[in-house]
């Protein structure tokens, strides 16, 4: 998954709308999303479903989860099998950087689903790569990195720059990890050979996720199936400034 998570300005904001909402309503996940489980747990919710494929993964977050010992109900499968089944099931949907598992011909269908399973006044919370300024040069990015030290915070802003927000991506339309890795290794510089060493733990060789059509394409697309209410935009200390944004949104 990509390394960025969900963060407190984005929490505060879901944690309010939840609340007004009530911790009766019937809210869902997009995946196993431990911040989102957590707070949800926090705020008394006890009607959680998880939408997950992958059992050996959802078990893995419990390592991080804070609050461990929780009953949800998880709904195994494919997204595009599962949801669609599900109409006007649900109050709240959270989503965190979802869209890009979906390939680009697929999505429309994806969107259709979750909107169908919204009730009538329920909220779809999702965050997108929106790529509303230019892709970051990848040659100005090796540069900029020679000159950094690695750390923690350094190697997550590399993964989240080189790999969700450079022309890596413009491209190719997707971000293929094995591919960016590989034509980063190649340059043979010893101090990007070691950041990139350091992301395998964070987003793995051999991952696949489609972010890079043009954000105008993915918004028409988007609005063809949400109704945009609210939207924010990330912090500027945010590796993915200007290239992402949160909406809260119900369905069509």
């Amino acid at each position: 998954m990509p390394p960025s998570r969900p963060d407190k300005w984005q929490l505060d904001i879901i944690s309010e709308l939840l609340v007004r909402n009530g911790t009766t309503c019937e809210v869902a996940v997009l995946g196993s999303t431990v911040e989102f489980r957590d707070l949800l747990f926090e705020l008394g919710f006890q009607n959680i479903t998880i939408f997950e494929k992958n059992s050996d993964y959802y078990l893995e977050t419990f390592e991080y989860k804070v609050y461990r010992d929780v009953s949800e109900y998880v709904i195994w499968g494919d997204w595009l099998r599962t949801i669609r089944n599900l109409n006007r099931k649900f109050d709240v949907i959270l989503s965190d950087l979802t869209s890009g598992n979906i390939p680009w011909h697929l999505r429309s269908k994806f969107y259709n689903y979750i909107s169908g399973a919204l009730k009538p006044d329920g909220l779809y919370v999702d965050r997108l790569l929106a790529k509303q300024i230019e892709w970051y040069d990848k040659k100005a990015l090796i540069q900029k990195y020679v000159e950094l030290p690695v750390n923690i915070k350094t190697v997550n802003q590399f993964n989240c720059e080189m790999l969700f927000c450079s022309n890596f991506v413009a491209s190719s339309k997707t971000v293929d990890t094995t591919a960016i890795y590989d034509e980063l290794l190649a340059f043979d510089i010893p101090k990007i050979n070691l950041f990139v060493s350091k992301c395998y733990s964070i987003t793995p060789r051999e991952c696949k996720w489609w972010y890079g059509e043009d954000w105008e394409d993915e918004k028409k697309l988007y609005c063809k199936h949400f109704r945009i209410l609210q939207q924010y935009d990330e912090p500027t200390d945010s590796a993915y400034y200007g290239r992402c944004k949160l909406f809260i949104s119900g369905g069509v």
